[in-house]
């Protein structure tokens, strides 16, 4: 095979190659375009979504602390304590972004979220479960307690929204935000043990009364 024909095949070769290569970039600069957008799209979201998340949050804190009385005095008429703070609603559909920018399970953690809510209150709507009026007492530890615990799952979604999308997670410290719901959770647990521990010993005490000998009545009078 003479010079020539080498150069020819050297020279198709090297258009072929040269046209695989330029495919092969463009489509890697369309794919790292693509992850960009994407990106950009869900860092979108977790920067509208995350703090109204965190605002349900910072209600829920002011719910745990809510026990139907103001100025030290029960809220609602004839001395009955009543709710003073009331929770946010979360409304994930009202945003107009791009839920697909998220990885499948969050993006379903976040649109599910509000049904959590609906099912905290439902279970205090429970009037049969609450019949110690005019305090309430039980009503609102149990409602202290979940909405505690609802905040404390509203600012660890939102922490995930910044992690997932790269973004910067708020403070975190003593003072933030998910350490004042921790902190508020573990004392109400403190309340709720102390509470169970006196019922346990009224039970008990009631127990060994009601389960003591009763002695013969008399049956004269030098008995009596």
């Amino acid at each position: 095979m003479d010079s020539t024909i080498w150069a020819a095949v050297i020279s198709a070769l090297s258009g072929v190659f040269g046209a695989y290569l330029g495919a092969r970039m463009t489509t890697h600069t369309d794919q790292v375009k693509s992850e960009r957008n994407e990106l950009r799209s869900a860092q979108y979201l977790a920067t509208l979504v995350a703090p109204d998340l965190d605002r349900f949050a910072s209600q829920c804190l002011m719910i745990s602390y809510d026990d139907g009385y103001e100025e030290g005095r029960p809220a609602g008429a004839n001395g009955t304590c009543e709710a003073t703070v009331h929770p946010l609603e979360f409304k994930p559909l009202d945003f107009n972004v791009d839920w697909k920018a998220l990885p499948g399970d969050l993006m379903k953690e976040v649109l599910t979220f509000p049904e959590k809510w609906h099912a905290v209150a439902d279970e205090l709507s429970d009037d049969d479960g609450y019949d110690d009026p005019p305090e309430h007492s039980k009503f609102f530890a149990d409602r202290q307690y979940l909405y505690t615990k609802l905040g404390i799952e509203a600012v660890a979604l939102s922490s995930r929204l910044f992690e997932e999308t790269k973004l910067a997670v708020g403070p975190q410290g003593p003072t933030s935000l998910p350490a004042k719901l921790q902190a508020r959770k573990l004392a109400l647990e403190v309340e709720r043990a102390g509470a169970i521990a006196r019922i346990e010993k009224c039970r008990r005490s009631a127990e060994t009364v009601f389960s003591a000998p009763i002695p013969p009545m008399p049956t004269s009078a030098a008995e009596a």
